[in-house]
C-alpha cells in the first residue's frame, strides 16, 4: 500500500484574494458595458466637495459609499489608485481611502481626464482638504501621515510623492 503524503492546499492570504475578487468582479463589470448616468456623476462629485467641507456628513457618506459601489460596475469611469503608504490605516474622524478613491472618480468627471499623476494628486488634494475641515472641527485630531502630505502640499511635492508611490501612467 502506498504511503499518501499529506500536503497543505495553497493558501493564498486573504488580502490578495479580496484584491483578485474585485479586480474579477470589476472586469467582468466593465465588459457588460454598464454606464454610469451624468446625473449620478455629477452626484459624486457633489457628495465629495460636501463631504471635503464637513468630513462626517450623512447624506454625502450615502452617496459616496453608493458612488463606490457604482465604480466597480461602471466602464465609463475608471479610475487608477495608487499605492499609499501614506494613508492612516485607521484614522476614525474619517476614512481617506474612500475620499480618496471617490475624488479619483471626481477628477476624471470634472476635468474629463484620466491621467495617474493628476487624478492622484487631485484625490490627496481632497482628502488633504477633508483633513483640514476635521482638524478644524477636531484640532486634536491630528495624524503624522496625513500631516507628512499636508506638508509636501504646501511645500509643492505633491506630484513628486505621486511619481514616488509610483503613480505613472
Amino acid at each position: 500500500m502506498a504511503a499518501h503524503s499529506h500536503q497543505e492546499p495553497d493558501v493564498i492570504p486573504r488580502p490578495i484574494a479580496a484584491l483578485c475578487c474585485f479586480l474579477l468582479l470589476a472586469t467582468a463589470s466593465a465588459q457588460t458595458g454598464k454606464k454610469s448616468t451624468p446625473e449620478e456623476r455629477k452626484q459624486w462629485a457633489e457628495a465629495l466637495h460636501q463631504l471635503e467641507a464637513k468630513p462626517e456628513n450623512d447624506a454625502a457618506l450615502g452617496v459616496a459609499r453608493h458612488a463606490l459601489d457604482r465604480l466597480v460596475e461602471v466602464d465609463d469611469v475608471t479610475i487608477s489608485p495608487c499605492a499609499f503608504e501614506a494613508f492612516p490605516a485607521n484614522y476614525k474622524p474619517f476614512k481617506p481611502i474612500m475620499f480618496y478613491t471617490l475624488a479619483l472618480s471626481a477628477y476624471q468627471v470634472e476635468t474629463g481626464k484620466n491621467d495617474s499623476i493628476g487624478s492622484n494628486v487631485y484625490a490627496l488634494r481632497s482628502v488633504l482638504k477633508a483633513y483640514a475641515s476635521e482638524l478644524a472641527m477636531s484640532p486634536k485630531a491630528h495624524d503624522k501621515k496625513l500631516d507628512r502630505l499636508a506638508k509636501a502640499d504646501a511645500d509643492g511635492q505633491l506630484e513628486d510623492v505621486v511619481r514616488k508611490a509610483g503613480c505613472t501612467n
